[in-house]
């Protein structure tokens, strides 16, 4: 009885082993080839590159606001488009470090935009408190250029991210079309004349926001690996 058993567990040890090969000979023939990522720095340059080109042939097409020279030259609207910038930039680097496997402690870099955001509101609610004119106006058609400007580069970034394999595709789907939209922002403060802080708080920096969640319910159906 004891050299029966001794037969039978070698005969299933056997049988498993065999199993174990075949189906890592099956991985390998239904295997298909990968293509290694271009590191991220390339990335996030070449969607910085394509998007700024894509912003200013839209601003260019659009129409440029008529007192854009003397508004370059004031500290407010420099230190906003910069805040806008870092948003931008933050969001994309975000999106694109979350296309690819990482571990929780690297999730933390979807918060990055936030200082961008909290650096842009900040200055509007200066001005807010310092300014004399408050009155509210309909900005749907800003809302219309943000979506318009931020197509081309929310798109691309989509489809960077695609190329990867997320394990946080909500997150990353969020944070790329964060970053096409506050792009579409900066273009529209080059098309819009209207600088009162309630203006570009309601209707630039809140679309561009609340845009990102498209991004997030966009990341199932598209993001899949």
């Amino acid at each position: 009885m004891h050299i029966e058993g001794i037969r039978a567990c070698v005969l299933n040890l056997g049988l498993k082993t065999m199993k174990t090969e075949d189906l890592i000979n099956k991985l390998a023939r239904d295997a298909k080839p990968t293509r290694t990522l271009s590191p991220l720095s390339s990335r996030l340059f070449l969607w910085v590159f394509v998007a700024l080109v894509s912003i200013g042939i839209g601003v260019a097409i659009f129409g440029m606001r008529p007192d854009l020279t003397q508004k370059l030259g004031t500290s407010n609207f420099m230190l906003e488009n910069a805040a806008i910038l870092i948003i931008a930039l933050c969001a994309a680097f975000g999106a694109l470090v979350l296309s690819v496997p990482v571990g929780e402690r690297k999730t933390r870099i979807k918060w990055l935009p936030a200082i961008g955001v909290v650096i842009w509101f900040g200055i509007l609610v200066s001005k807010l408190f310092t300014s004399q004119i408050f009155h509210l106006d309909c900005g749907f058609s800003c809302i219309r250029d943000i979506a318009l400007l931020g197509f081309i580069p929310g798109a691309l970034l989509f489809y960077m991210v695609k190329k990867g394999a997320s394990t946080h595709p909500g997150a990353a789907g969020f944070l790329a079309v964060l970053a096409a939209t506050s792009f579409g922002s900066l273009g529209v403060q080059f098309l819009c004349k209207n600088d009162e802080a309630i203006h570009v708080l309601l209707w630039h920096l809140t679309p561009a926001l609340l845009l990102g969640f498209i991004g997030y319910a966009l990341s199932r159906p598209l993001l899949r690996w």
